[in-house]
């Protein structure tokens, strides 16, 4: 499965009380159906977060594809682009990424949970290729390895 991401900063001025109401009721993802929208879920970044300073993002949107070309499809869509455009959001501040699930811990999701991201940097001199089966094969199972994680 692949899955469209966007991780976003409310716009500037805007306060996070604001920004929480709204934001649920600002998510149109109907432009993305054409293109096999599996599911679509919306995070914001938990109210707790904000009083050790300003977060790195305010939310981060979720969309599963059958495959990346679909995805980088959707995300290429003019239609999709202008529903994505939220007025709510800081634009110089929206990063997408299309990415490929793999989990390195089976186990099943619980009801409640804390959701991480880490973003890394493939280094210069690495294909693609390689630094997909360094991370499956080596750095995801040793990432399963920590207790906390559950999946």
């Amino acid at each position: 499965m692949t899955t469209l991401v966007r991780l976003a900063k409310r716009r500037p001025g805007s306060s996070v009380d604001d920004f929480r109401r709204q934001a649920d009721a600002a998510s149109d993802w109907s432009s993305a159906v054409p293109y096999r929208l599996r599911s679509a879920t919306q995070a914001l970044t938990l109210a707790d977060a904000y009083r050790r300073g300003e977060p790195v993002c305010d939310v981060i949107d979720e969309l599963a594809f059958d495959d990346e070309a679909s995805a980088a499809r959707c995300l290429a869509d003019p239609a999709f682009q202008g529903a994505w455009a939220s007025p709510l959001l800081d634009p110089a501040e929206v990063a997408c990424l299309v990415v490929e699930e793999h989990v390195a811990k089976p186990g099943p999701v619980g009801a409640s949970f804390v959701k991480n991201y880490e973003l890394v940097t493939k280094r210069p001199d690495m294909d693609r290729a390689e630094f997909d089966r360094y991370w499956a094969q080596v750095h995801g199972p040793l990432a399963a390895t920590i207790p906390t994680i559950r999946r």
